[in-house]
């Protein structure tokens, strides 16, 4: 029942913010992308103006103690409104114990704003996975961008540690 009220709150939240618009007596087909009924005959709530981008890499990407290195970025063309940034990745440590700072970046004509910095370092037992996965919301003005997402080791000397199964994944409501 949470999880119902939860979808109606937003899809309301959408309407009243001009993202969606309501459509009566809308034939809904079977997992029909962007149509959602609101448990009532003939009453359906249509997404609109999204934009989004996306990158996955399922090989690893070495991590470095000398500086942030990129382990996924996506290009993305910004309308002027809000956008949603959502990483993941699996980190490994192969040699010893490790851990990482994780951070997303916005780029801009090669200067570079810092959106999101973990708190504290991830901790990484060596040969075990650590599922990492962050989100966050930007508000760039219009313009073209490239959004990165990056890993720092944090102890000196080699632990080999990597990033697997990389998503960057950019979505704006635009206005």
């Amino acid at each position: 029942m949470k999880k119902i009220m939860l979808i109606i709150f937003l899809l309301l939240v959408l309407l009243v913010n001009g993202c969606a618009e309501r459509v009566d007596n809308l034939p809904l087909l079977p997992n029909e992308i962007g149509v959602y009924p609101l448990l009532m005959p003939g009453i359906c709530l249509t997404v609109k103006n999204i934009d989004d981008c996306s990158a996955y890499t399922l090989s690893g990407q070495e991590l470095s103690t000398a500086g942030y290195v990129t382990i996924q970025s996506v290009a993305f063309t910004a309308c002027g409104g809000p956008v949603f940034i959502h990483c993941s990745t699996l980190l490994l440590a192969t040699i010893g114990d490790n851990s990482v700072q994780a951070r997303i970046r916005r780029m801009d004509n090669g200067t570079g704003t810092t959106l999101y910095t973990t708190w504290t370092a991830i901790e990484c037992p060596q040969d075990w996975g650590v599922a990492v996965c962050l989100a966050i919301k930007d508000t760039p003005p219009a313009g073209a961008y490239t959004y990165i997402f990056q890993g720092l080791e944090n102890f000196n000397g080699s632990k080999d540690t990597y990033a697997y199964n990389t998503t960057l994944f950019v979505q704006e409501l635009k206005k």
